[in-house]
């Protein structure tokens, strides 16, 4: 081969590798320290509440990754230590409001993380997909949680932060609203974060037609939810739409006769708890 194509063939070989070496868009990348990546319009304080939780040094983080594939746009996080860490770390999280904490088991968590990461003690999951949960994946296999002698201790159930005080008020704004005909005063009873604008519509208009019903006469309870009525997703234009705080209580209002006081209609709303007080919720967008 003459000098200038053997210098020519070189040259194609070195381009070629310093191809192969460029960046390249991630779909996944690592995390040095505990990270979620939350929806857009997430509540900022309940975001930075699950972080604190998860970056305590309390607890031993040894790695996580999150995917850039919606809609799920998942985040999985690594922890090591015993049984007694693992209860403290539940009760950390427990004790956010407006999040649910869901326990899973894996016999072994080795078999599950296809070489990007360590099998550890147990593992953080969250999605976009339920922006309200973070799910906890328990290694039954991790030796630090003892084996066949693990006893895990479930933290206590989550008190709520709404008193009896706040829950006659909330009735009473609401009962002041209809005798005063006034939709407005609903719409200030609402929790509208993340509701898309066409939904708050209609759920405005709603108030509107039912509060300005003459020949009804409205009884009101706050009683606890029956997630049958007040908890089913719903979905339009290829869009699911859910409550936009966790469901606490629901509000019923029953509407009577004025002449025979008979019950004509009994519609349930979903109420949720934000800074101690209650809300009635809006629809928003599960992803």
């Amino acid at each position: 081969m003459k000098p200038m194509k053997r210098l020519f063939v070189f040259t194609l070989i070195a381009l070629a590798i310093a191809a192969l070496t460029l960046p390249v868009f991630a779909l996944s990348r690592s995390l040095p320290e505990p990270e979620i990546h939350f929806p857009k319009g997430y509540d900022t304080n309940r975001a930075d509440q699950i972080h604190a939780a998860l970056r305590s040094d309390k607890f031993k983080y040894l790695g996580g990754l999150v995917s850039y594939w919606e809609p799920e746009w998942g985040t999985i996080l690594v922890y090591d230590g015993d049984a007694g860490t693992l209860t403290t770390f539940l009760g950390k999280l427990n004790e956010i409001k407006g999040v649910a904490v869901r326990v899973m088991f894996s016999n072994d968590l080795s078999k599950e993380t296809g070489g990007a990461l360590q099998a550890g003690s147990w593992w953080v999951k969250y999605s976009h997909t339920a922006p309200d949960t973070i799910t906890v994946r328990i290694n039954l296999a991790a030796k630090t949680l003892g084996g066949e002698k693990f006893e895990l201790r479930l933290p206590k159930e989550r008190s709520s932060a709404v008193t009896s005080e706040e829950e006659a008020r909330f009735v009473t704004a609401v009962r002041k609203a209809f005798e005063a005909r006034d939709a407005s005063a609903l719409d200030a009873l609402t929790c509208w974060d993340r509701v898309p604008q066409k939904s708050k519509e209609n759920t405005q208009r709603g108030y509107t037609g039912l509060i300005g019903e003459k020949t009804c006469v409205f009884e009101f309870k706050l009683a606890e939810p029956d997630l049958k009525f007040v908890g089913h997703d719903q979905t339009e234009d290829g869009v699911t739409y859910r409550a936009n705080l966790p469901i606490t209580k629901q509000l019923e209002v029953t509407c009577r006769d004025k002449a025979d006081k008979k019950i004509l209609l009994v519609i349930s709303y979903p109420v949720g708890e934000k800074d101690g007080q209650l809300f009635l919720l809006g629809s928003a967008p599960v992803k």
